[in-house]
């Protein structure tokens, strides 16, 4: 599937795919998320902590429906990275899409995905103001844009972890925000993105 793409940022490494996800898909995911929405979490050493954020999540196996097993080939096509681990096994955080809603005043706070090496967000509509992801250490901020897709690498390729990945949900201030979050291991990726010996790399 052509795709068009554009790379954002180089340090960190982050691209914007466009029209990845058509208006019917996004319409299904809705459906299929709305009736499993529940208060969003983090978590910290001991508990599920909520202050960091206000949003409501629903986690949807690959294998629950159609769609998700048709959208999590097709980031794998269109990242070239081994996407949708887990399709024939129990679910895992690496076997999910993570559908999240925002309204008015929600927001997610700065934060690392230290667990991952890539990270493909997909936006699921147009926010009529505020509700853009930004990544601080790095000075952008990017505004949602339905059917898009960004990709980051939260590693560097010399396994280091990149602290400039460290990023947040800015509050929606007008409508709603609706995202597809998909964590890609980078231990499945080790072929398709080979590691370097560079320390600065």
């Amino acid at each position: 599937m052509p795709v068009r793409y554009e790379q954002v940022h180089t340090d960190p490494e982050l691209y914007l795919f466009h029209d990845v996800i058509t208006d019917a898909e996004i319409h299904l995911l809705k459906d299929i998320a709305s009736g499993k929405l529940e208060r969003s979490t983090t978590r910290s050493k001991t508990e599920n902590v909520t202050e960091n954020r206000v949003s409501h999540t629903a986690w949807l196996a690959n294998t629950s429906h159609p769609v998700l097993r048709r959208l999590a080939h097709r980031i794998a096509e269109v990242t070239q990275l081994f996407a949708f681990r887990g399709l024939h096994r129990p679910p895992s955080r690496g076997a999910t899409a993570g559908i999240q809603s925002y309204g008015i005043g929600g927001f997610y706070n700065t934060h690392n995905d230290v667990l991952y090496k890539f990270l493909p967000e997909d936006k699921l509509n147009d926010v009529r103001a505020g509700g853009r992801t930004a990544f601080p250490e790095a000075g952008i901020a990017l505004t949602p844009q339905k059917g898009a897709a960004v990709l980051w690498f939260n590693m560097k390729r010399n396994g280091n972890f990149n602290p400039r990945t460290l990023h947040g949900g800015c509050p929606v201030l007008l409508g709603q925000k609706w995202v597809a979050n998909r964590w890609i291991r980078e231990n499945a990726n080790f072929l398709r993105r080979p590691c370097s010996t560079d320390p600065l790399a």
